[in-house]
């Protein structure tokens, strides 16, 4: 796991003067120990706006974990983001966390998010253009013969449909063409021959809206969904790999200076030095 302990040591001031209250340094160091902290964490989100993919940002910001300790903070990744720091090893079997013991689970892929990577964006402008064809409407509210929205609590099917383009090997992100299939996938021998967008459904519910309180609106969904079994060990549900965003690689040359240039001076001074 990534982490960084704050810890300010007040060894270094107290060999300076004899005459300071322990009580007082304590109480000092406490105080700008969490300000470091806090503005480490800060920092730390600031880089990963620049240095992991959009689609995994909330999630990645939403792991981060600042910590009281005995000796200062802590700051470290969850369990569940820490594979976005330090990335994914090619051929990364999936099963396991998506089954979690279980021997088959339905799992959910949302089309029409806001941050895609390339080859989700390449299934939606696919997707896109069925829906085009067939006059649906990929971002208005679909309403009933009184006016009212096609909506509740449950999801309601609107439309189903496949796009039947056949796809000869798959991983866990779709199509990889035979030219571009990597040494570590040679083992996975089975043939798929369904669409690659089979089952397509777009879906309309009522979500909270950011106004809070009992407010709701209506919110669009266009998903697919595929069955993860335990008879897909080895076969399927392989991870091609992805390098990690190093995030807290600079981050500890970030904290020294931050400490030397603005917060040891402004010690000093509450000190009375």
């Amino acid at each position: 796991m990534a982490f960084f302990v704050i810890n300010i040591n007040a060894a270094q001031i107290e060999a300076l003067r004899q005459d300071l209250e322990p009580a007082k340094v304590k109480e000092i160091f406490s105080f700008y120990e969490e300000k470091l902290a806090d503005a480490t964490m800060e920092h730390i989100k600031e880089e990963a706006s620049q240095k992991v993919k959009p689609d995994l940002l909330p999630k990645y910001i939403e792991g981060l974990q600042k910590t009281k300790i005995t000796d200062g903070y802590s700051i470290t990744n969850s369990k569940e983001t820490e594979w976005i720091e330090v990335g994914i090893k090619p051929g990364f079997n999936m099963l396991p966390g998506i089954l979690k013991g279980k021997n088959f689970v339905v799992v959910p892929f949302k089309h029409n998010k806001a941050n895609k990577t390339p080859m989700q964006s390449k299934l939606m402008s696919k997707i896109r253009k069925e829906l085009k064809a067939r006059n649906i409407s990929e971002t208005k509210i679909e309403r009933d013969e009184s006016g009212r929205p096609k909506a509740g609590k449950d999801p309601v099917l609107l439309h189903k449909f496949s796009i039947n383009e056949p796809v000869s090997k798959t991983n866990a992100y779709g199509l990889v063409p035979k030219t571009k299939r990597r040494p570590w996938m040679d083992h996975i021998t089975d043939n798929h021959e369904a669409p690659m967008l089979w089952n397509v459904r777009v879906y309309q519910k009522l979500v909270p809206s950011k106004k809070g309180g009992s407010n709701m609106k209506v919110q669009k969904d266009i998903m697919t969904f595929r069955t993860a079994s335990i008879k897909d060990m080895g076969r399927k549900w392989i991870h091609p790999g992805m390098p990690g965003a190093k995030v807290f690689d600079d981050v500890q040359s970030w904290i020294d200076e931050k400490w030397e240039q603005d917060l040891f001076p402004k010690i000093l001074e509450d000190l009375g030095f």
